[in-house]
């Protein structure tokens, strides 16, 4: 894979969230941020109503989403809001996952 070094200045609130998440991951800050990039730069393209027509599997919220987590969790993995991991579930028509017994 070709890459390119680049300097990024980051508050340090969202480093110590990358910093959590690539520790939990077990890998690097760097390649934490990586991947969201490229997550970003290589959206899916949506349908009318907002909605892909087939989830992006490499979208990490689907990949946990995938894994029976509940969006509180995925939340508490990913460092995001649960609003986020909601509208991010959504716009993939996507159910929620619910906890065995609820």
């Amino acid at each position: 894979m070709n890459t390119k070094t680049v300097t990024v200045t980051l508050p340090v609130t969202v480093w110590g969230r990358l910093a959590s998440i690539a520790d939990k991951q077990g890998v690097r800050v760097a390649d934490v941020l990586a991947h969201a990039v490229a997550a970003e730069v290589t959206a899916p393209t949506f349908a009318p109503g907002g909605k892909t027509k087939t989830p992006n599997l490499d979208d990490p919220v689907v990949r946990h989403w995938k894994d029976g987590l509940t969006d509180r969790e995925i939340c508490a993995v990913l460092g995001m809001t649960r609003a986020a991991v909601g509208d991010k579930r959504r716009s993939f028509g996507l159910p929620a996952n619910k906890k065995a017994g609820k």
